[in-house]
């Protein structure tokens, strides 16, 4: 741009001021009040030095720190929980094929352990027997025996299944009452925000899709006319001289 386009530009410039009652232009003022809603909480309770924001900012913090560390106990729940439902898994799988294997019914070992007692009895107690019926109850008490350890293999493992599963139950008791203390503290630090910003005088700004074109265009288009216009003016002398030669 030539210095005479130069200015016509300032002087167009200046005028839009004068209009506005020696106001800073509005690109300027747009600048500063974004720059004030860009602002942190904590610049801004800085410059207000209200004393009780600062004391809703304080809880604030103290809140966000235990909030961190019911996060931390969620997560290591949450860990305890799966390998606790993936050992529960295998261990139930390996219980259906014990008691598969040991044909298992859940009245035997009553009955197994009466005819061992009985054997047992007999065996003591009588005197004239022979060597070959002394061997066949030995026999008879060895198949019994290895009965009652499949009977009480799947006993334990039943009891195993039992004692995991109220883990589990724990687990989930623990998870909901940490998840509804994340959800408590959610709340009450809405509610303190709120409070914050009602202190500071800070509301928060929605977004709303306006479509009238933003400031900064209106700006620029509006010095691109004055440079315009300032180009006119220079070539309306040679123009006319022209049209008088």
């Amino acid at each position: 741009m030539t210095d005479e386009g130069q200015v016509a530009v300032k002087q167009g410039a200046g005028q839009a001021i004068q209009n506005a009652g020696g106001a800073a232009p509005a690109s300027v003022r747009a600048a500063e009040t974004e720059a004030a809603q860009h602002k942190s909480l904590n610049d801004l309770i800085k410059e207000s030095g209200n004393p009780e924001a600062l004391g809703v900012k304080k809880a604030i913090d103290e809140m966000h720190k235990e909030r961190s560390a019911l996060i931390v106990q969620i997560k290591r729940a949450r860990s305890r929980l799966e390998y606790k439902e993936l050992e529960l898994t295998a261990v139930s799988g390996f219980l259906e094929s014990e008691k598969a294997k040991a044909n298992h019914d859940p009245k035997k070992g009553g009955s197994l352990k009466r005819m061992k007692n009985r054997l047992e009895f007999r065996l003591s107690t009588e005197a004239k027997m022979s060597l070959a019926g002394e061997k066949e109850i030995v026999r008879r008490i060895n198949e019994i025996n290895a009965q009652l350890d499949d009977y009480y293999k799947v006993v334990r493992l039943e009891r195993k299944v039992g004692f995991i599963k109220g883990d589990i139950e724990q687990y989930r008791n623990s998870l909901a009452e940490l998840e509804k203390k994340i959800s408590d503290m959610d709340m009450a630090l809405d509610d303190m925000y709120r409070n914050l910003r009602r202190l500071l005088g800070v509301s928060r700004q929605k977004t709303t899709k306006a479509k009238q074109k933003p400031r900064y265009v209106q700006m620029a288009q509006q010095e691109i006319n004055l440079e315009d216009i300032a180009v006119i003016k220079k070539k309306e002398p040679k123009e006319t001289h022209a049209a008088q030669a």
